[in-house]
């Protein structure tokens, strides 16, 4: 669930004409009651527009999974990594 809405959210940043960017997007599981962590791995190129200056894009696709989380009363805790 949280997975296909985090796809819907980053597909648009790192959409790009002729190249195909690679990616992916992975539940962990569950250490604590309630969190729910998923590990986002990209490539090189990709990392840069997931991410953001300073993180800022990191953030906020941290902070509209974190809203949708409260919805289930989940949180959701996003680590980013490349490969």
């Amino acid at each position: 669930m949280y997975i296909t809405e985090f796809k819907n959210l980053i597909e648009p940043l790192i959409s790009q004409d002729n190249n195909e960017l690679y990616y992916e997007i992975r539940q962990l599981p569950e250490t604590k009651t309630g969190e729910i962590d998923l590990l986002v791995m990209c490539s090189e190129e990709v990392f840069g527009y997931v991410v953001g200056k300073s993180g800022l894009i990191a953030n906020s696709l941290r902070a509209l999974l974190n809203i949708r989380g409260q919805v289930d009363q989940h949180k959701v805790n996003i680590k980013f990594e490349v490969f």
